[in-house]
């Protein structure tokens, strides 16, 4: 069946003769609204418009009196919305003779906007004002910020074809100001200054593009007299349009600022929203110092529309990532808190124990630290212990000698597991005590460090090691340990993690000398050998006139020209060079040892390490120690005897770190280097030694 004729309806004469005066309206191309759209038609006289709707429409029964004064009434996007329904309201609401209804819609809503300019329709100007659409493509994606002066509103993708900043083009401006005489640059042109999107402190001075365009068409075409007078009417031109935007300029600042108040709000209550449900799930104390940074580079967290039950389950995720990293961070310091008030009540207890009471000796230096018990296993089960718990001073007195046991156990694993098995024999004596065996320091270079004073080396204990200062905390306890040592000024503990040590084995010399000996050189102990002196044959003659006596460690020293193993200026076999040394005799020797003792006893030890017996302070020479006494512990002349109250001689000291003992014949009595090295205490006389 034919559907029926459509049907006219009949317009009041007295309302469209009102109509007849008003702006023309430009209708849109499609969806969007651009600056080439085109004008729709109008006789000269009003005639009878015809609408036609689909059958059973409501608005069949409607006349249009009656619709335009419904369309008074309605905001002006609800106008837009409409027109984009049908093709019939389309025609009606673009056509010039509707713009009473558009006028009155925009009185209405608008809060004071100024009148429509001749240049543009009433359609184009309610897209300018209520809308987010683009003036030149239709867009809405990004056209947020309008250029009121400019009477547009442009999308990202339209901003270079409309407008252009100062900067582009100064140099432009500047030739055009020197060539005119005029300091007013770019006065002549169109222009407003807006803040930076990227920056909120700083204002951009932005040119209209066309207009810039036809102005340099112009001035490259003109004469000098022409450029000037070019730029006296461009500027006249200026300030007329510069009035007339004024009213525009004052209300779009309130407008965008009403907007941005309105979409804030919005946003506001969107992020309390999200804040509560994330509240109600329990991570309140992580939100207690604020919303985590990240939330703002969130896209659904700034919305404008309010949140719903899809929103936050999508945005739950990555919500809930950095309140965990919080949460951490949270139970990782309160647990660093905890630790730090234990680590403080096991101090005060340390500091009563008799381990640490009394004189500081060498024996001292090789136990075990505060800090290094701090880390031992059962030490760290008493410390993480819950907090509701209470850990008390006496838990931790109870457990101190078993902790220095442990950790006394534990570095000598660590060493003995240096030593590699197919170079040493299976000894009856503790591995450690050999005679050939020794560590070298990979941070100082030391190759002499012995067992057990290898544990009073610093280089295990410093935490400036090389990248070892920059490695970040993975335990909580180690965290609050090192904070504990800076507040307390303690020393540092013992890098279980990490050694510089590595095994050193002597010289073939060292093993001939412990075969001249007659031990094993597998089986024979450094204290052993250090009760040993040798002499050099070649050397140790009437006709040099003295003997030099050395420890076996230190007969590297003696390489005289007369001796040399590659010397082959004197008349002298290999195998006596290579056989020159001899064992000294038990008497002399024991004089040499009572010698050194009495020279360490002085303090008279070349690159000496002393440490204090009042406190665990050390140093090297003895100068330091003056100055630390009248300090620290009011001292004024500090004595400087090993065995008395003040100092000690400190176990890192170098093997054989004493002067090397010169034996003289007694008819050398009376030799000024004799005497002087006598007196000194370095060297003395035998009667019987050198007539054998």
């Amino acid at each position: 069946m034919p559907s029926p004729p459509s049907k006219k309806m009949k317009v009041d004469t007295s309302f469209a003769a009102s109509l007849k005066d008003t702006h023309s309206a430009t209708s849109l191309a499609g969806s969007a609204v651009g600056d080439n759209a085109t004008e729709t038609s109008v006789d000269g006289e009003l005639e009878d418009v015809t609408l036609s709707f689909p059958r059973r429409a409501f608005v069949e029964d409607v006349s249009l009196d009656i619709l335009l004064e419904v369309f008074t009434h309605l905001h002006p996007q609800d106008l837009l919305n409409l027109s984009r329904t049908s093709k019939t309201f389309r025609g009606f609401l673009m056509n010039r003779r509707s713009a009473l209804a558009w006028k009155e819609a925009r009185v209405r809503t608008s809060n004071g906007a100024p009148a429509c300019p001749p240049h543009l329709s009433e359609p184009r100007y309610a897209i300018l004002l209520f809308t987010q659409w683009c003036t030149v493509c239709g867009g809405s994606a990004d056209a947020q910020l309008p250029f009121w002066a400019f009477y547009g509103r442009y999308c990202s993708s339209c901003v270079p074809k409309r407008v252009v900043k100062w900067s582009t083009i100064q140099q432009f401006l500047s030739d055009v100001s020197e060539a005119a005489g005029t300091g007013l640059e770019g006065m002549f042109l169109r222009s407003v200054s807006r803040r930076d999107e990227c920056r909120t402190l700083t204002t951009v001075r932005w040119f209209y593009f066309p207009a810039v365009v036809h102005f340099k068409y112009l001035w490259r075409r003109a004469s000098l007299e022409q450029r000037r007078q070019l730029i006296k009417a461009n500027i006249c031109s200026v300030n007329k349009w510069a009035e007339d935007t004024k009213a525009i300029t004052a209300w779009g600042a309130k407008e965008d600022e009403r907007l941005m108040r309105y979409r804030q709000s919005k946003v506001e209550a969107r992020r309390h929203s999200i804040l509560a449900r994330l509240k109600e799930e329990g991570w309140s104390k992580e939100l207690a110092e604020g919303c985590p940074r990240c939330y703002h580079d969130m896209p659904g967290f700034n919305k404008v529309e309010p949140l719903t039950e899809s929103d936050f389950t999508d945005m739950r995720e990555h919500l809930i990532a950095p309140l965990e990293v919080k949460r951490d961070a949270r139970l990782r310091k309160e647990k660093i808190q905890l630790y730090g008030a234990r680590i403080s009540r096991f101090h005060r207890t340390m500091q009563t124990h008799p381990t640490y009471l009394g004189v500081q000796d060498p024996a001292s230096d090789t136990r075990a630290t505060f800090s290094d018990l701090v880390l031992r296993p059962a030490c760290r089960q008493l410390l993480d212990a819950p907090a509701s718990q209470n850990v008390t001073e006496g838990d931790f007195l109870a457990l101190v000698d078993a902790l220095q046991e442990d950790w006394l156990d534990a570095r000598k694993r660590e060493f003995e597991a240096l030593v590699p098995k197919d170079r040493v024999e299976v000894a009856e004596c503790p591995l450690l005590s050999l005679a050939i065996i020794s560590f070298r320091c990979s941070c100082c270079r030391r190759n002499d460090l012995r067992w057990p004073n290898v544990l009073a080396h610093p280089c295990a204990r410093d935490p400036s090691q090389p990248f070892l200062h920059l490695r970040r905390y993975t335990d909580s306890l180690e965290e609050a340990l090192n904070s504990a040592c800076g507040q307390l000024r303690l020393e540092h503990p013992w890098r279980e993690d990490w050694s510089p040590f590595r095994v050193v084995f002597p010289s073939k010399k060292a093993y001939d000398l412990a075969r001249a000996c007659g031990y094993d050189p597998g089986q024979v102990t450094y204290e052993v050998m250090q009760r040993k002196r040798f002499y050099c044959k070649i050397c140790a003659t009437p006709k040099y006139g003295y003997m030099e006596v050395y420890d076996w460690e230190n007969t590297y020293l003696h390489e005289q020209p007369r001796c040399a193993l590659y010397n082959s200026r004197l008349q002298l076999s290999l195998e006596d060079k290579v056989d020159k040394w001899a064992i000294l005799d038990d008497e002399h020797t024991k004089l040499v040892l009572a010698t050194e003792a009495a020279l360490e006893a002085a303090g008279d030890i070349p690159d000496g390490i002393y440490g204090c017996t009042r406190c665990r302070y050390h140093a090297d020479g003895l100068h330091k120690f003056h100055k630390h006494c009248r300090s620290v512990h009011g001292v004024d002349k500090p004595r400087k005897s090993l065995n008395r109250e003040d100092f000690y001689l400190h176990p890192d000291n170098c093997a054989g770190a004493h002067h090397t003992i010169t034996i003289y014949p007694e008819d050398a009595r009376g030799d000024r280097t004799a005497d002087k090295d006598v007196l000194k205490g370095h060297a003395f006389f035998s009667t019987s030694l050198f007539s054998q």
